[in-house]
This record gives C-alpha cells, sequence and structure tokens, in this order.
C-alpha cells in the first residue's frame, strides 16, 4: 500500500484555518480537503506534478463539492499550490518530499525483483485515471523563452545529480527542496552551478562508511558550507611536504690584510709576556 508522510504539525497549520475561511467552511473540512489531495497524489501524481490541471478536476480529486475557482486559487494563494517556473502547471508544495519514502521503497522492491530474475515490481509512475500509463514528460526545452538564465543552472544542476543517479529520477520543478536549496546556494550565497556540480563529484569521494544512505542531493546543496565542503573532496590531495632540516652553509672567513695580521701577532706576543712575567 503506498502512502505519504502526515507530520505531527497537520492539524495546527494555519494555512487550513484561512483556506476554511476563504471558502465558508470549517477547519476540519479544510484539513479534509488537503489530506484528500494528497492522498489522491499518491497514485496519479507521484511527484506531486499536476500540470495545468483545470479548477474541476482538482476539485473532484480533493473532494470538494463546492465552487472549483474559489478552490483553485485560494490553494494557491495560501501556496499549498506552487506555480512550476520550469514547465506549464501546478505543482503540490513540498509534496515531492512527503512521498520520498514511497518512491524509495518502491525502488527497493523493483531492485529486488531484478535481482532475481522478474522485472520491474511496479511503475514509479501510475497510471492516471485509466489502464493506459501517462506520457513520459518531455525533456525542457532550454531555448524556450520561459526558461530564464537562473532556471537554466538549476536545471543543469540537477541533469549532473541524474547522469550519475539515473534510476532516482524526479521531475525538477519548484517545489522541490532541492530546487529552493539550489536557488538560494545560487541566488543567497553567491555559489555558482559548475561550483555545484564540482560538489556532486566529490559527495562520490566521500569516505563515509554508510556514504550509500547519505548520498542525496539534498546533502550536496543544503547550505553552502556543505557544498565547499564537498567542493574539497573533489579535488586531488596535495602532495605531502617532507620536514627537512635546512643545511647551515657556513660562510668562509673574510681574508686578512697585513696590518690586521701584525696586530693579531703584535696582541699574542704581549698576551705571552704577560703569562711569562705573572710566573
Amino acid at each position: 500500500m503506498a502512502y505519504c508522510r502526515l507530520e505531527d504539525t497537520f492539524r495546527q497549520d494555519a494555512k487550513f484555518r484561512k483556506l476554511a475561511r476563504a471558502l465558508g467552511i470549517e477547519r476540519a473540512h479544510a484539513r479534509g480537503i488537503v489530506a484528500g489531495l494528497w492522498s489522491w497524489a499518491i497514485t496519479h501524481a507521484p511527484d506531486g506534478f499536476l500540470g495545468d490541471i483545470e479548477a474541476e478536476d482538482l476539485a473532484d480529486a480533493a473532494d470538494w463539492n463546492g465552487d472549483p475557482e474559489a478552490l483553485l486559487e485560494a490553494m494557491i494563494q495560501l501556496e499549498l499550490l506552487d506555480t512550476d517556473d520550469v514547465v506549464s502547471g501546478y505543482c503540490i508544495h513540498a509534496y515531492a518530499e512527503r512521498a520520498e519514502s514511497f518512491r524509495r521503497a518502491a525502488q527497493r522492491r523493483d531492485a529486488r525483483a531484478r535481482k532475481n530474475g522478474g522485472g520491474a515490481y511496479r511503475d514509479l509512475d501510475p497510471p492516471v485515471g485509466g489502464e493506459d500509463p501517462p506520457a513520459r514528460v518531455a525533456p525542457v526545452d532550454l531555448s524556450k523563452p520561459k526558461v530564464t538564465a537562473a532556471t537554466a543552472e538549476i536545471l543543469r544542476v540537477f541533469a549532473a545529480w541524474t547522469e550519475r543517479h539515473p534510476d532516482e529520477f524526479v521531475l525538477p520543478h519548484g517545489s522541490l527542496k532541492e530546487w529552493r536549496a539550489i536557488k538560494a546556494r545560487i541566488e543567497k550565497d553567491g555559489i555558482t552551478a559548475d561550483q555545484i556540480i564540482e560538489a556532486i563529484a566529490g559527495i562520490h569521494k566521500d569516505p563515509w562508511p554508510d556514504r550509500s544512505r547519505n548520498l542525496t542531493l539534498w546533502n550536496v546543496v543544503k547550505d553552502a558550507d556543505a557544498v565547499h565542503r564537498f567542493r574539497r573532496m573533489a579535488k586531488p590531495p596535495a602532495p605531502k611536504r617532507f620536514n627537512q632540516t635546512p643545511t647551515r652553509v657556513e660562510e668562509p672567513e673574510p681574508e686578512l690584510t697585513d696590518e690586521e695580521r701584525a696586530e693579531q701577532a703584535e696582541a699574542a706576543a704581549a698576551a705571552r709576556r704577560q703569562m711569562q712575567e705573572k710566573l
């Protein structure tokens, strides 16, 4: 049975109070609408991407019998739905993180099935409202005007990660926590996409004993320190320098002039005379 995470703060979330006020319903009803949409998305939109969903279809998915346009507008204003800036459509806010455990469990089942000689246990993109599987999302055309330079840089980072982990492909969109983290690193911390890609190479050289469990894009981009730490791991170690005691070079004594030699001889003779007198 597929599932998604429901946090212990779900009941107290202020968004439900505002949604209830906007729709003229009880707060418990507002919570049920959102929970119903999340439950529907487990099967029909496992990464939270709804595309250009019509207001009526959204209302059906959430079991809302009121005005569909009012529901769509309220969920957008309250950021229960995000407008994706890469591909046209809507995303359930932070849904990919809630469904991550479901997706990982499905991937583990697939791996076991392949190991035993069978095919994949299930398709990670279930059928949408029918028997035929949905069409795969076409690659994003970076030449389209709606893809800004900043968005293209974020997509480069996702592409670099997906190249190393093709089985973990998730459609990049603005509601992913990794997307928001990459955007923050570039815009707030002044880190370039090339530097993040270098950090991706670095985390694959990390000597953690449990590196496979921590090998996630989130661990690379969650803060600026993580990016710089993994960048250092990507660089080859500096050659070791052995401590060597410097050799002391004695300078030759300067050559004495004839006058200096005569003065030294006279001083030595005077010293001998004094010694003899004392004896």
